[in-house]
């Protein structure tokens, strides 16, 4: 009896702490909440595609987004100099059979396991559902920032279409009839699934077109893509998954090249939410209860110095 009051004790201390801390975070996010949309507060609105983002001073605030079945409001604060939700809040339209939902986060828990510390739909708080399916509110919110700051990356390069034609020339080489050489590879069945390939796509001239490298197993993968034309890079894909039960998170860079020199790298994060995988590199998409979204990359321009 001795040894399990021993061993109780430190439980029932370590959930005492974690529900006070859960509770004070709660309460700090309804004071910002509040102070935020108060009159006293002075907000400047900007439009931007479907949503709606408000700034005091020059700090976001606040993204709304409208959909079909309402409206998605997220709330933004600035941890290790960058933008993340504190808190989302999701108001049904009239004619939406879907529950208004309310979502609070701590920065100060791994991801996985505790940023999200309390899940609202109506006045109901759900713990009898699995956490994995709510990541994607949490994607949802930062493809409103990268939204937001894409648009400054666009502005400083106005009319550029080399993207966009980047793209439709990689999917003129995927349709091209290649021949493979294989320069290594191994399969491991019996050792967790895992794999490893390195290939090179040729075609008829001989001419490399599509170059892959990649391994990984049971638990994720990496690997890289990588598209020729004439000798030339037309662009550079890294990707990588790891799988944690249910959670898969996915992290993806594609690299855009012009002549020999890199010019733009996109960078997509699926925090958690699982990325359907189709074939077309380009495609980021995942499922919610509202729809399907796509992941909304980080986009920069580099400058011929950083090269």
């Amino acid at each position: 009896m001795n040894k399990m009051i021993v061993l109780l004790f430190p439980n029932l201390f370590w959930l005492t702490v974690y529900s006070q801390n859960h509770e004070e975070v709660i309460e700090s996010t309804r004071a910002r909440y509040y102070r935020i949309n108060s009159d006293t507060v002075s907000l400047t609105r900007l439009a931007i595609k479907n949503y709606r983002y408000y700034l005091e001073g020059e700090q976001l605030a606040i993204a709304k987004w409208q959909i079909n079945e309402g409206r998605f409001e997220y709330y933004y604060h600035q941890h290790k100099g960058e933008y993340v939700p504190y808190f989302i809040y999701f108001e049904a339209g009239d004619s939406s059979e879907l529950p208004d939902l309310r979502a609070y986060y701590d920065d100060k828990g791994d991801f996985y396991d505790n940023k999200l510390i309390r899940y609202l739909e109506g006045t109901k708080e759900r713990t009898d559902i699995s956490r994995s399916w709510l990541y994607y509110l949490y994607l949802d919110a930062k493809n409103a920032i990268n939204t937001f700051f894409n648009v400054f990356e666009h502005v400083r390069h106005p009319n550029d279409v080399r993207v966009a034609n980047i793209r439709q020339e990689v999917a003129l080489l995927k349709k091209e009839r290649t021949t493979i050489d294989t320069l290594s590879f191994v399969s491991q069945p019996d050792q967790g699934h895992y794999s490893h390939e390195d290939f090179i796509y040729k075609n008829g001239k001989g001419q490399p077109v599509i170059r892959r490298k990649a391994e990984g197993g049971d638990g994720g993968f990496h690997g890289t893509i990588t598209f020729e034309k004439e000798g030339k890079i037309l662009c550079k894909i890294y990707e990588s998954s790891n799988t944690y039960g249910p959670v898969s998170d996915t992290y993806k860079t594609i690299t855009y090249y012009e002549g020999s020199r890199p010019f733009r790298t996109d960078t997509y994060r699926s925090y958690g939410t699982h990325i359907h995988h189709k074939e077309d590199e380009f495609d980021l998409s995942y499922s919610t209860k509202y729809g399907t979204g796509q992941v909304v990359p980080t986009i920069k321009y580099i400058s011929p110095k950083e090269k």
